[in-house]
C-alpha cells in the first residue's frame, strides 16, 4: 500500500481492518495506533544513522505497548538482499 497516495480517512481505514501491520519506521507506521487492540506490528528499522533509528523505534515500541500490540523489529542493514529482508519479516511474524 502506498499510503501517501491515499487520504487520511482512507489509511486509517485500511489499518483499522488489518490483522496485522508491516512498515517502515516512520508516520505511516504510526497509523498502527487505528489498528485494532492486539494486532501484530512489524517494523522496518530506518538505515539511517543509529540515534535516528532508536528514536523512531522507541515511538513505535510505546504506541505498541499502549494498544496491548506484539511488537517486533527487524533491521535491514543486517542483511544485503530484498528477499532477506522478506524473510527476517516472515521471521518476526512468527515470533509473534
Amino acid at each position: 500500500v502506498r499510503g501517501w497516495e491515499l487520504s487520511v480517512a482512507e489509511q486509517v481505514a485500511r489499518v483499522a481492518a488489518s490483522s496485522i501491520v508491516v512498515g517502515m519506521s516512520g508516520s505511516a507506521l504510526h497509523n498502527a495506533v487505528f489498528a485494532p487492540m492486539a494486532t501484530p506490528i512489524v517494523e522496518i528499522l530506518d538505515s539511517r544513522e543509529a540515534a535516528f533509528r532508536q528514536r523512531r523505534h522507541a515511538v513505535q515500541d510505546a504506541l505498541c505497548e499502549l494498544r496491548a500490540q506484539p511488537y517486533r523489529s527487524v533491521d535491514p542493514a543486517s542483511v544485503s538482499s530484498t528477499v532477506e529482508i522478506i524473510e527476517l519479516v516472515d521471521d518476526a511474524i512468527r515470533a509473534i
